[in-house]
């Protein structure tokens, strides 16, 4: 406990002489949460092994584009013109079928065969510039 001492001043109207007064007020105590180092800071190092896997990526070879290119329809590649385009591939040795003038899954093989071969774009479609390398039309 603290004790204080404490001087009364009576006001001017009162008669009473002035007095002193020792109060006690008892202590206050309050908890506090304090931290404190345990132990100092390490450093550890662990060998962790490494994780390997494959991974597939699609990695693009060449930009798209687009362009116009002179094909031979159906209005324009009648049987007659499958029959040519067939002779032709057949003596190149690239169409063993029927010269049937149908343009079926045989001569769309044998006509991507040679578009490969010579360096034509446009693979499976029949265009004019695989009709004039075959010397058609």
């Amino acid at each position: 406990m603290i004790s204080w001492l404490v001087a009364l001043n009576p006001t001017t109207s009162s008669k009473a002489p002035a007095q002193v007064k020792q109060i006690e007020v008892p202590a206050q105590f309050r908890d506090f949460t304090v931290q404190r180092m345990v132990r100092a800071a390490s450093a550890n190092s662990y060998d962790v092994p490494g994780e390997l896997s494959t991974v597939m990526t699609k990695v693009l070879k060449a930009p798209e584009r687009f362009e116009w290119v002179p094909v031979l329809c159906d209005t324009n590649s009648g049987p007659q013109t499958i029959r040519s385009l067939q002779s032709a591939l057949q003596s190149r040795g690239l169409y063993n079928g029927a010269i049937d003038g149908i343009m079926g899954p045989q001569t769309r093989k044998a006509l991507v065969g040679f578009q490969r071969g010579a360096g034509i774009p446009h693979l499976g479609y029949l265009t004019t510039d695989t009709m004039s390398a075959l010397g058609l039309r």
